[in-house]
């Protein structure tokens, strides 16, 4: 009984560590670009990313949509990052007119409220799709996060 108490006791005391060391935040935006191609023209979304930050670097989920008025994709990925550069990788279903399509997607960016973007996007139907743009990143912490540490 008594071990069991200061196991208890231990594993409170390193949870009340925890919001210090790893923070979460909320990262909803709004995308606009260019995309190069047959399935080409500007391209306007939405994505939202829930990161995990520790120290100067973050790591976390990304679901996106966004299209032209050609095709429409549905985006779920991974990010990482350091300080205000980070890189997300995942899954992609782009729909076309007459068409479904699946690949994967690959975004480098760099930045806090406006981040620039690369896109690479390979579906495995029609090969690959490059584009440019900008995310309007907005970020909403949780009761334990410093605003203005990191965007992404």
């Amino acid at each position: 009984m008594k071990k069991s108490r200061r196991l208890l006791t231990v594993i409170l005391l390193l949870a009340a560590l925890l919001p210090a060391a790893a923070q979460t935040c909320i990262n909803p935006g709004l995308k606009l670009g260019y995309r190069f191609g047959d399935a080409g023209g500007f391209v306007a979304g939405f994505e939202v990313s829930i990161m995990v930050a520790h120290e100067n670097r973050y790591v976390g989920f990304v679901v996106a949509a966004d299209g032209t008025p050609k095709i429409w994709d549905c985006h779920f990925g991974v990010e990482y990052g350091v300080g205000y550069v980070g890189i997300c990788a995942g899954p992609v279903v782009a729909h076309r007119s007459d068409t479904t399509a699946y690949g994967f997607r690959v975004t480098p960016y760099a930045g806090i409220f406006l981040v620039p973007y690369y896109n690479y996007q390979f579906l495995f139907q029609s090969g690959g799709e490059h584009e440019i743009g900008s995310y309007i990143k907005l970020s909403i912490p949780n009761s334990s996060w410093q605003t203005g540490r990191l965007g992404g």
